[in-house]
């Protein structure tokens, strides 16, 4: 479990530490005991907050990259289910959908998103270890948008023109973000083989 304490000004982000926890060795029957435990510790060590922000793995989402014909994020919001519902392996009414703006083209009036849907049941699944951990999250998001993001507040990166590949290696998948142009284009998740127990 890694932890970050970030102090937001109106001029400038400051991360004031970061905290990691492993998870106890155990079954899998017991992983969900073990890893609320964890959390519960690692909170108590944050006793002061404001507000707090979960990421849910990128194993769980379904991304495609779209072209709408218009730049206002509002109104990407109103059609995005029903531009998305086609591309989806499972019902809109059971998803959970958002989209991060990749590129903008203000000339044609189009904007290039990445979005996402996650199966509402998957997500739940996620949110009610917080709960039993007596966390009440104020916002959820992807871990490879909150990769992105940090990616996109570092200026000696977010203006590099090559292409780059951003990698998160996890213990039970590793996880890919192709970035073109400063822009984010692809993402991809790769599954270990022969799980071990955590």
């Amino acid at each position: 479990v890694h932890v970050a304490s970030v102090f937001a000004k109106r001029s400038k982000t400051i991360v004031e530490s970061i905290v990691s926890e492993p998870i106890i060795q155990g079954t899998d029957e017991t992983h969900r005991e073990r890893t609320v435990q964890t959390l519960k510790n690692v909170m108590a060590r944050f006793p002061s907050h404001d507000h707090i922000r979960v990421s849910i793995p990128a194993s769980i989402v379904v991304f495609k990259e779209m072209q709408m014909h218009f730049t206002d994020p509002e109104k990407i919001r109103m059609v995005l289910d029903y531009e998305i519902e086609g591309m989806l392996p499972f019902a809109i009414t059971d998803a959970i959908t958002d989209f991060i703006i990749t590129k903008v083209d203000t000339a044609n009036q189009t904007t290039q998103i990445l979005a996402a849907a996650v199966r509402a049941n998957n997500l739940q699944e996620y949110l009610e270890i917080y709960t039993q951990a007596g966390i009440d999250p104020s916002n959820i998001t992807i871990d490879l948008f909150a990769l992105y993001g940090l990616y996109q507040q570092i200026p000696e990166y977010a203006n590099l023109k090559n292409a780059i590949a951003l990698v998160d290696v996890g213990q039970h998948a590793t996880r890919i973000a192709f970035i073109h142009d400063g822009q984010l284009r692809m993402t991809r998740t790769i599954q270990q083989i022969g799980r071990a127990h955590v």
